[in-house]
């Protein structure tokens, strides 16, 4: 089991690698709708394999945002948690 602060930083983590892991899944999706494009009629194998391929990359773009929400959904649980007359510090 995780502690919040594990979940925290991941969802910190997460939140600075998405911008180049969009970018870079949007490279591969490029590349593998040209293979795709590039079939022939009878390749319908290979067309499975690019289209499992490109699932895979939407899952791991739905991890990271997972990891985002996990991670901002802990800040504000501790940020409820907090009383207002207090420091202000988590």
């Amino acid at each position: 089991m995780q502690t919040k602060q594990e979940i925290m930083d991941r969802g910190y983590q997460a939140e600075q690698a998405l911008p180049y892991l969009t970018s870079v899944t949007a490279i591969a999706r490029e590349m593998l709708l040209d293979r795709m494009m590039n079939l022939k009629p009878d390749q319908t194998m290979m067309f499975s394999i690019f289209s499992s391929q490109m699932q895979c990359l939407d899952d791991i773009l739905m991890l990271v945002q997972g990891d985002i929400n996990d991670g901002q959904a802990v800040i504000n649980q501790l940020q409820e948690n907090t009383p207002e007359t207090g420091s202000g510090i988590l």
